[in-house]
């Protein structure tokens, strides 16, 4: 099986001509001690480098192009002012703070991250779907579905994460809560496998681990009606012996309802929403 989405590093040597021009048209700077800067400098010339790139060099570069894509694809498919002074907001976030995977405490611009890449890969699975309040906007045949993004940097702010963005749902209609657990993945290195599977399930272990404690949480704001459902994201870095990538972000997702306490019409439009986004690497629990 191989990759969903495949980026060379002659694209990577592309993207921060791409990027320089992107903050440019939104009148945005990129200060030269910014992280975000860093990450441009990591991806030029990087065609005659990569055979010399160390594993944390290729680690880093990794998370990079991660971000860089983020911002090229969404600006790509932008559609109107609204969406456009949205994405604004979120570069300028990206730009401002730091960048780092597990940031102490995260940052604005991870979470910022985080919404874009959700939004490509709402878009990736045909779904769609645009940037605005709370976070991102699904237009479905019932009308408008609204997805809060969170990023969990500290297990102790889920409840405090959890009552914001139901608030930030319910001033909007109905709609799910997207979790970013991938401050808490356990593998901080490359995973070396022989099959995608073995990943996922490592992943899925790694994710369940996290959460099992919070599913009480969960389910008296599920039983309230606060939110249709959470999809819970984790991730990390893999090499896939005989692929030809050479690392492959592998992402794992969970989609948690519970239809014995939930209202029939929450359960239908969630389940509606995870069948139209299920691949092989998302599980509803």
């Amino acid at each position: 099986m191989g990759p969903d989405v495949t980026t060379t590093y002659e694209r990577i040597e592309q993207l921060p001509g791409e990027i320089n021009f992107i903050y440019a048209e939104f009148d945005k700077e990129i200060r030269p001690n910014s992280d975000l800067h860093r990450y441009l400098e990591l991806c030029c010339n990087v065609v005659e480098r990569k055979t010399s790139l160390t594993v944390s060099e290729s680690l880093e570069l990794h998370h990079a192009q991660r971000i860089l894509v983020a911002i090229v694809d969404c600006y790509k498919l932008l559609a109107d002012a609204k969406e456009r002074s949205a994405f604004k907001g979120l570069i300028s976030q990206i730009e401002a703070t730091p960048l780092a995977p597990k940031t102490p405490g995260g940052s604005h611009g991870l979470n910022a991250v985080f919404e874009l890449e959700f939004l490509q890969y709402l878009r990736h699975r045909n779904v769609k779907a645009r940037l605005g309040e709370p976070d991102i906007v699904v237009s479905t045949p019932l009308g408008e579905y609204y997805i809060a993004c969170k990023s969990i940097n500290s297990l102790s702010n889920i409840e405090a994460n959890l009552e914001k963005a139901a608030s930030q749902i319910a001033k909007r209609g109905v709609g799910v809560i997207a979790l970013n657990f991938e401050p808490h993945v356990y593998y901080d290195g490359v995973m070396t496998v022989n099959d995608p599977a073995e990943v996922m399930a490592a992943l899925d272990g790694n994710a369940s681990d996290v959460y099992k404690d919070y599913e009480p949480l969960f389910n008296r704001k599920l039983s309230a009606g606060c939110f249709d459902g959470i999809t819970i994201q984790v991730c990390c870095v893999a090499n896939v012996v005989g692929e030809l990538t050479d690392l492959n972000t592998m992402i794992h997702n969970v989609y948690y309802l519970r239809s014995s306490i939930q209202s029939q019409d929450a359960v239908a439009r969630f389940t509606s929403f995870w069948s139209a986004m299920r691949g092989v690497n998302s599980y509803s629990r």
